[in-house]
C-alpha cells in the first residue's frame, strides 16, 4: 500500500514514531501541510470502543491534554505531534533549565487536578505520556485511553503516585539546586498525604516556591526546548503492505467514502544512539534560543552564499574551454523580477513595523475573575482550590498579585509573566478550612500591576 494514502479524505501519513500499550504514534500532516499526531489503535472491540469514545467526550474540553480534533475508525487524530516526549527529552540528555523542569512539573500537577475535579483520571501517567507542546506547555497524551479498553476505571491514586515519580526523575539528574529542592519536596508531600490532596499540596508547594527561581512563567524557554530535542526517525515502511478491515461500528465513512486504513506490524523502532550525544546545558539552550530569535528577526535563515568555483587541476590532454558569455535575460523578465522583488519588501517591511508596534506595546490588564475548582459546602476539613484568571491585551510583560483573605491572610506579592500574543493565564491559591461550623469566606485576587484592579469570590465553608 502506497504511504501517500489519506485518512478520511484530508490527513496523509507520513511514518512511524513510537509504540505504546494501547497502538501506535504517527506523523501526519493534513490538507493545509500541518503537521498532526496520529495514534492507530489496536484491535478492539465494538464495546472497547464505545468506552473509548465515553472517555474522549468526558475529557474534551478539559485543558491540559492532547487534544484529539478527529476519528476515523481505529485512528485518533491529535492537534499537534505527540512528540518530544519527556522520556525521549530526558533520554537526550538535555539538561532541563531550572525554571523548564518547574513548569513541566506544574503543568502537570492542574491538568491531573482538572481531571480529579471532573471525576476521571489519566490512569496510565509516564515520561512518554508527557509531551512538551509547540506552545511553551506541557501537555498530556492517552488519557484514560489504556483503561478504558481493558474495562477498568483509573483512580487519583494512579496519577498521584506516577506524579511523584515523575518530579524524582526530574529531579535525578540535577544539581543541588532551587528547582531539585522543590520538586523533591514537592514529592514528598505528596507521597506522604496521598490522593487529590496530597496532589493539592505539593502543588500548593511549586506554586508558591516557583517565583524563587528567575524565568519561571516564561514560555519560551520550553518551546524551543521542544524544538530542540532530537527526535527518532519516522520509518515509512512500518505501514507498507498492511492492510485492516475497520471493524463495525469504527468505520470511517461508507460506500465510496470509505477509508482503508493500515496498521503497523509489531516492529520496534530504533532511538537514535545517545550515549555518543554530549549533553545540552541551559546556556547552550539560552545561546540557540537567542539565536533562533535573531532568525526572527532576520525573517528566516536568509539566503544561503554560493560555493566558491574550484579551479580546474591542469592534467596532460585537457584542453581549456573557451569563455562564453551567458546570454542575458529579457527585459520583460527583469522587470517582472523587479516588481515581485518590491512586493517582497514592501510585505517585509510591513511585518517588521507590525511586530515592532505589538513588542513595544505596554502590557494592560483586560479583567481578572475569581472561581472556585469545586463547591466546598456541606464538606469538612477541605482544601478550597481558588483560581484566578488574569485577562490581557496580549502585550508581554509581568504582572504582579496577590491574594488576600477574609481570615485576614496575605500570599504575595506574586508575579506571573506573560508572552507576546498570551491573553490568559490561571493563578492558583488553595485555602485549608478544619472545624465545624459555619464560615463565610471570601477570596480576593488583587493586581498590583501593571495596573490595580481587584476581583473577588464569596463561598460558605460548613462543616456540621
Amino acid at each position: 500500500m502506497a504511504l501517500s494514502q489519506r485518512i478520511g479524505g484530508r490527513y496523509e501519513v507520513r511514518g512511524l514514531q513510537r509504540q505504546t500499550r494501547v497502538g501506535a504514534w504517527h506523523v501526519l500532516s493534513d490538507q493545509d501541510g500541518q503537521p498532526r499526531g496520529g495514534l492507530l489503535l489496536n484491535e478492539v472491540s465494538q464495546a472497547e470502543s464505545q468506552r473509548l469514545d465515553s472517555v474522549l467526550g468526558a475529557t474534551a474540553d478539559l485543558p491540559g491534554l492532547l487534544k484529539v480534533i478527529a476519528r476515523h475508525g481505529l485512528w485518533l487524530i491529535t492537534a499537534q505531534p505527540a512528540a518530544p516526549t519527556l522520556a525521549q527529552t530526558l533520554a537526550a540528555r538535555v539538561a532541563l533549565p531550572e525554571p523548564v523542569a518547574l513548569a513541566i512539573a506544574v503543568d502537570v500537577a492542574e491538568t491531573l487536578a482538572a481531571l480529579h475535579a471532573s471525576q476521571t483520571a489519566h490512569g496510565a501517567l509516564d515520561l512518554n505520556s508527557v509531551i512538551l507542546g509547540v506552545d511553551g506547555h506541557a501537555l498530556l497524551a492517552e488519557c484514560g485511553y489504556a483503561h478504558a479498553l481493558a474495562g477498568t476505571k483509573p483512580g487519583p491514586g494512579h496519577d498521584v503516585t506516577a506524579w511523584v515519580r515523575l518530579l524524582r526523575d526530574l529531579a535525578a539528574p540535577r544539581h543541588a539546586d532551587t528547582a531539585r529542592q522543590l520538586l523533591l519536596r514537592a514529592a514528598d508531600t505528596a507521597e506522604h498525604t496521598g490522593g487529590s490532596a496530597g496532589l493539592a499540596e505539593a502543588l500548593a508547594v511549586l506554586s508558591s516556591n516557583a517565583g524563587q527561581v528567575n524565568g519561571f512563567g516564561e514560555r519560551s524557554a520550553l518551546a524551543m526546548l521542544a524544538a530542540l530535542v532530537p527526535q527518532p526517525p519516522t520509518h515509512p515502511s512500518a505501514v507498507e503492505d498492511v492492510v485492516e478491515t475497520v471493524p463495525v461500528g469504527q468505520s470511517s465513512g461508507t460506500g465510496d467514502n470509505a477509508v482503508t486504513v493500515p496498521v503497523p506490524p509489531n516492529r520496534t523502532v530504533r532511538m537514535p544512539d545517545i550515549a555518543q550525544q554530549e549533553t545540552l546545558q541551559p546556556a547552550q539552550l539560552a545561546l540557540q534560543q537567542q539565536r533562533q530569535k535573531e532568525d526572527v528577526l532576520r525573517y528566516g535563515r536568509g539566503v544561503a552564499s554560493l560555493p566558491q568555483p574550484r579551479q580546474a587541476e591542469s592534467t596532460p590532454g585537457w584542453v581549456e574551454e573557451p569563455y562564453t558569455r551567458p546570454k542575458r535575460p529579457n527585459p520583460w523578465r527583469r522587470r517582472i523580477f523587479g516588481a515581485i522583488s518590491t512586493v517582497v519588501t514592501l510585505v517585509l517591511l510591513a511585518v517588521v513595523a507590525f511586530w515592532l508596534i505589538e513588542r513595544l506595546r505596554p502590557l494592560q490588564i483586560s479583567s481578572a475573575t475569581v472561581s472556585l475548582a469545586q463547591d466546598p459546602s456541606n464538606q469538612c476539613d477541605v482544601k478550597v482550590h481558588v483560581i484566578g484568571t488574569i485577562k490581557t491585551n496580549g502585550a508581554a510583560g509581568t504582572v504582579t498579585y496577590r491574594w488576600l483573605t477574609s481570615d485576614g491572610r496575605t500570599q504575595g506579592p506574586l508575579s506571573v509573566a506573560f508572552n507576546l500574543g498570551e491573553t490568559e493565564q490561571n493563578v492558583p491559591m488553595f485555602w485549608d478550612f478544619k472545624g465545624r461550623g459555619t464560615f463565610e469566606a471570601k477570596a480576593t485576587l488583587e493586581i498590583l500591576t501593571p495596573a490595580h484592579l481587584e476581583a473577588s469570590k464569596e463561598f460558605t465553608y460548613s462543616c456540621r
